[in-house]
Protein backbone atom coordinates (compact mmCIF):
# COMPACT_ATOMS: atom_id res chain seq x y z
CA UNK A 1 0.00 0.00 0.00
CA UNK A 2 1.33 3.42 -0.95
CA UNK A 3 0.44 6.62 0.85
CA UNK A 4 0.77 9.72 -1.28
CA UNK A 5 0.26 12.21 1.54
CA UNK A 6 -2.91 13.57 -0.01
CA UNK A 7 -6.05 13.74 2.05
CA UNK A 8 -8.93 11.79 0.60
CA UNK A 9 -12.61 12.11 1.22
CA UNK A 10 -15.09 9.31 0.66
CA UNK A 11 -18.73 10.20 0.17
CA UNK A 12 -21.39 7.52 0.53
CA UNK A 13 -24.78 8.21 -1.03
CA UNK A 14 -26.98 5.49 0.40
CA UNK A 15 -30.23 5.15 -1.49
CA UNK A 16 -29.59 8.46 -3.31
CA UNK A 17 -30.04 10.33 -0.02
CA UNK A 18 -27.74 13.19 -1.02
CA UNK A 19 -29.47 13.78 -4.35
CA UNK A 20 -32.88 13.69 -2.68
CA UNK A 21 -31.74 16.04 0.07
CA UNK A 22 -30.37 18.46 -2.51
CA UNK A 23 -33.72 18.58 -4.33
CA UNK A 24 -35.52 19.02 -1.00
CA UNK A 25 -33.26 21.94 -0.02
CA UNK A 26 -33.70 23.59 -3.41
CA UNK A 27 -37.49 23.38 -3.07
CA UNK A 28 -37.35 24.71 0.50
CA UNK A 29 -35.19 27.63 -0.68
CA UNK A 30 -37.59 28.55 -3.49
CA UNK A 31 -40.61 28.40 -1.15
CA UNK A 32 -38.85 30.47 1.51
CA UNK A 33 -37.82 33.05 -1.11
CA UNK A 34 -41.44 33.36 -2.23
CA UNK A 35 -42.46 33.92 1.38
CA UNK A 36 -39.80 36.62 1.78
CA UNK A 37 -40.84 38.33 -1.48
CA UNK A 38 -44.47 38.41 -0.36
CA UNK A 39 -44.00 39.38 3.29
CA UNK A 40 -40.76 41.43 2.94
CA UNK A 41 -39.70 39.76 6.22
CA UNK A 42 -36.35 37.88 6.33
CA UNK A 43 -36.48 34.12 6.84
CA UNK A 44 -33.82 32.03 8.61
CA UNK A 45 -33.41 28.31 8.12
CA UNK A 46 -32.44 26.05 10.99
CA UNK A 47 -28.67 25.46 11.26
CA UNK A 48 -27.23 23.55 8.29
CA UNK A 49 -24.03 21.85 7.25
CA UNK A 50 -21.71 23.81 4.93
CA UNK A 51 -22.83 21.72 1.94
CA UNK A 52 -26.52 22.32 2.69
CA UNK A 53 -25.94 26.07 3.04
CA UNK A 54 -24.12 26.07 -0.29
CA UNK A 55 -27.09 24.36 -1.97
CA UNK A 56 -29.48 27.03 -0.64
CA UNK A 57 -27.19 29.89 -1.72
CA UNK A 58 -26.82 28.39 -5.22
CA UNK A 59 -30.56 27.71 -5.55
CA UNK A 60 -31.29 31.42 -5.07
CA UNK A 61 -28.19 32.93 -6.68
CA UNK A 62 -30.04 33.90 -9.88
CA UNK A 63 -33.05 35.37 -8.02
CA UNK A 64 -32.59 39.15 -8.00
CA UNK A 65 -35.58 39.69 -5.68
CA UNK A 66 -33.84 38.15 -2.65
CA UNK A 67 -30.34 37.82 -1.23
CA UNK A 68 -28.90 35.13 1.02
CA UNK A 69 -26.40 35.37 3.83
CA UNK A 70 -24.88 32.81 6.19
CA UNK A 71 -25.06 33.89 9.82
CA UNK A 72 -23.81 32.48 13.10
CA UNK A 73 -20.87 30.24 13.76
CA UNK A 74 -19.91 26.61 14.02
CA UNK A 75 -22.76 24.12 14.18
CA UNK A 76 -25.23 27.00 14.65
CA UNK A 77 -24.46 28.59 11.26
CA UNK A 78 -27.58 29.09 9.16
CA UNK A 79 -28.79 30.76 5.98
CA UNK A 80 -31.03 33.82 6.12
CA UNK A 81 -32.95 35.04 3.09
CA UNK A 82 -33.55 38.79 2.84
CA UNK A 83 -35.64 40.82 0.40
CA UNK A 84 -33.36 42.51 -2.16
Amino acid sequence: MTYSGLDSRIVVDSGSYRAGREKELQLMAVKAAERVRTSRIPFSFDPMTPNERRIVHLALSEDSTVRTESQGGGVDRKVTIFPA
